[in-house]
């Protein structure tokens, strides 16, 4: 009898194991690798009310603005158009929510020319976002 509960125990314990690692989706239909990436879940929220590229990230309301700022956050955008420089996610934990945008965004420079330099920021989520090459 007790080797009996121990064994269901152990299966208790790995049945409670699995569905705590499940966790919430990214978005609504999120699957693979990324599925479970929190992003700005709980943080902050940030509108891009203006097309200006804004390189140094000091206009509040640009998109380089909401990028540097730390902490998690999401990035939802009141304007429709191109934005035109590069744009550098400076740290982590950041939604950018590209169907907010009332017409469509694009960014040209957040993929420079073709390739994707790496930097230390993780859980990021990106979607519904145009990107072009160059500046």
């Amino acid at each position: 009898m007790r080797n009996g509960a121990y064994w269901m125990g152990l299966l208790w314990l790995g049945l409670a194991d699995a569905v705590a690692a499940q966790g919430l989706p990214a978005f609504p239909g999120a699957e693979g690798f990324g599925a479970i990436a929190t992003g700005g879940r709980g943080g902050a929220v940030y509108a891009v009310t203006t097309l200006d590229p804004d390189p140094g990230g000091v206009i509040p309301g640009s998109l380089n603005h909401a990028l540097r700022q730390s902490g998690a956050r999401t990035i939802v955008f009141r304007v429709s158009g191109v934005i035109h420089g590069i744009a550098n996610i400076v740290h982590g934990d950041v939604t950018i929510a590209g169907q907010t945008s009332p017409g469509g965004i694009i960014v040209r420079g957040i993929i420079c020319d073709g390739h994707y330099e790496r930097n230390n920021c993780d859980n990021v989520i990106v979607r519904h976002l145009r990107s072009r090459p160059g500046t």
